[in-house]
């Protein structure tokens, strides 16, 4: 059933060719968006923050990176293209480690510490996540349980990080 649902989208998203430039374009340079942004906003943060507030903007996403890195190693779940032989649109040779995505954390935590900065910016980073998240189980690397995974994973830790302790 998930191999049939798969084909049939990424058939879709192959029928036209700007379909499938515009999926490789936002796959590709949303997630490189989000670390040009977070380098941005270290910056800023060095500048016009106190000490405290640039120690998280730094350190909780540093957390969450890490600690999903270690997790996904000790889980190794396997990925849908190992699991369901389909060709994802998106060449990947890495095996295992798909629970939870990098990615999703990645981008979630650095949205997560937009919103400590400015309400517009978590907004807008937290936009640009739910896109990634989206790509991600359309180019075939991810189920949607790894995308949701680092979702709560990475608020879970941005609530925590940034507004608790």
């Amino acid at each position: 059933m998930y191999r049939d649902r798969y084909d049939k989208l990424r058939g879709w998203i192959q029928k036209e060719p700007y379909r499938y430039k515009l999926f490789m374009i936002l796959y590709k340079t949303l997630p490189l968006l989000v670390m040009g942004t977070y380098a941005v906003m270290i910056i800023y943060g060095i500048f016009n923050l106190n000490r405290e507030q640039c120690f998280r903007i730094i350190a909780v996403p540093a957390f969450a990176f890490l600690t999903v890195t270690i997790f996904r190693k000790l889980i190794n779940e396997k990925r849908p293209y190992e699991v369901y032989d389909i060709r994802p649109l998106v060449y990947k040779s890495k095996q295992g480690e798909s629970f939870p995505s990098r990615h999703m954390v990645s981008v979630v935590i650095i949205a997560m510490a937009g919103f400590y900065m400015s309400r517009l910016l978590g907004s807008l980073l937290m936009l640009v996540s739910v896109l990634v998240g989206i790509l991600r189980p359309a180019a075939g690397v991810h189920y949607v349980r790894d995308i949701l995974g680092g979702f709560f994973f990475s608020l879970i830790v941005g609530i925590i990080g940034f507004y608790i302790i």
